[in-house]
């Protein structure tokens, strides 16, 4: 027996007549199964129909990271998951408070909850794919700023030109010419609100391959005016990260996911970080019982960028922070979220040296990035209080920089010394 779990997905459209679900943003998919043309009806918030939860955890058991389990289970059920996945790692860098660094990658806990499918017959492993949305762009930047450090690309270039981007009518504004990767990094691209908007409309749902989606809606923006001035005001920007991905795909010699799993950390003596285990597929709504563009599909069937494991993640946090800098040994909280129609994702870098990274298929209607951020915090203070984390050894050029003192615990501090930045959904 099917229970409704009173969540669901929002702002899909929906034809009247057979029911089928479209992206937000439409799609004419041909011809309706019920005959003649799809009746699309707009806005719709659609329930996922679930079996009772039974209880699934996967990964080993690690004493005094236990506490972490309920609240993860809490909030699968409470998003109306079926799956979630949580890692935790270190830093590769000295944290003032005592916590070391290690050489060692592997997680110092990493557990999946839940099922991949539907019918729960196959349980969310530690390491399954799963769409992880914005934070994705935490790792797009890190690869995009070590481009530039190794000579492949110039921040300050015009991405028009570097695109050769061919506009589809006269240019009016021509401070289009002016933006450049680094604004794209920034989102103060200038184009956000009408500009954009009407380029989406224009562009349609063309069956564009991923990587040229972004230069074919800047086609139609290019004959539009700017709203603002290219890198004065910062708005959130999908568009400005799916350009870095494609310039990734074009200048690095790798497709975006193979330049993260193997080049990224490469640096660091990691020339692999092929943690994934795309072998356990997680149910996502984008693949199974909707129409959607073709750039929208070639996301979530992990085509492009938005799947991958929570240890990935992790891993990678060791070493670059939100907005893809290298990271040091600073005590700042740093934090990245990532939503869409078929995940809630999080990242979390702690001043003491832990990172955590969170993900689940499902989107949050009634939960809050906030709310789950500090439950998982406050249950790595109690771990960290309890002296639960292994022991690494202390390097001798150990570097104290900031106010972080020695047995503080996160939850102290992040009311006075956030760096939270709004990226993400």
């Amino acid at each position: 027996m099917l229970e409704s779990n009173g969540k669901g997905h929002k702002n899909w459209n929906q034809c009247s007549k057979c029911q089928i679900l479209f992206y937000g943003a439409g799609s004419n998919a041909g011809d309706c199964p019920a005959g003649g043309k799809h009746e699309k009806v707009a806005g719709i918030d659609y329930t996922l129909e679930l079996q009772p939860y039974k209880h699934s955890v996967t990964g080993k058991g690690v004493a005094g990271f236990e506490v972490l389990d309920p609240v993860m289970e809490k909030y699968l059920k409470r998003i109306g998951a079926t799956a979630a996945a949580l890692t935790v790692t270190r830093s590769h860098h000295s944290t003032p408070n005592g916590m070391q660094p290690t050489a060692d990658i592997h997680p110092l806990y990493s557990r999946g909850y839940g099922w991949c499918d539907l019918g729960q017959t196959q349980p969310m492993q530690p390491d399954s794919v799963i769409d992880i949305g914005s934070c994705t762009k935490t790792f797009s930047a890190a690869a995009i700023r070590q481009m530039a450090l190794d000579g492949k690309i110039d921040l300050n270039v015009s991405v028009c030109k570097l695109l050769n981007v061919k506009p589809r009518g006269q240019v009016i504004d021509e401070r289009f010419w002016n933006i450049t990767l680094n604004n794209l990094l920034d989102m103060k691209t200038g184009w956000l609100g009408e500009p954009l908007n009407q380029a989406y409309l224009e562009a349609g749902d063309a069956p564009v391959f991923y990587y040229d989606w972004g230069p074919y809606v800047l086609e139609f923006l290019m004959t539009r005016k700017l709203k603002d001035n290219p890198g004065e005001k910062f708005e959130y920007d999908n568009l400005a990260y799916g350009l870095l991905e494609t310039v990734i795909h074009r200048f690095s010699g790798f497709e975006h996911p193979k330049y993260l799993r193997n080049q990224l950390c490469r640096p660091f003596g990691l020339a692999d970080l092929s943690t994934d285990n795309p072998a356990t597929h997680v149910w996502n709504a984008y693949r199974e019982g909707t129409t959607c563009p073709p750039w929208v599909v070639n996301r979530a069937g992990g085509y492009a960028d938005m799947n991958y494991s929570a240890p990935m993640m992790a891993a990678i946090m060791r070493y670059f922070v939100y907005d893809g800098r290298l990271r040091d040994n600073t005590t700042f909280y740093w934090h990245r979220t990532g939503s869409y129609e078929t995940t809630t994702a999080m990242m979390g870098w702690r001043p003491d040296g832990l990172n955590w990274a969170f993900a689940c298929n499902g989107t949050r209607l009634t939960v809050t990035h906030a709310e789950i951020e500090k439950e998982l915090n406050e249950a790595l203070d109690k771990v960290v209080k309890g002296k639960k984390i292994p022991a690494a050894p202390k390097p001798a050029n150990l570097l104290v920089n900031g106010s972080f003192e020695e047995g503080q615990l996160v939850g102290d501090i992040l009311p006075l010394n956030p760096v939270c930045l709004p990226y993400g959904r």
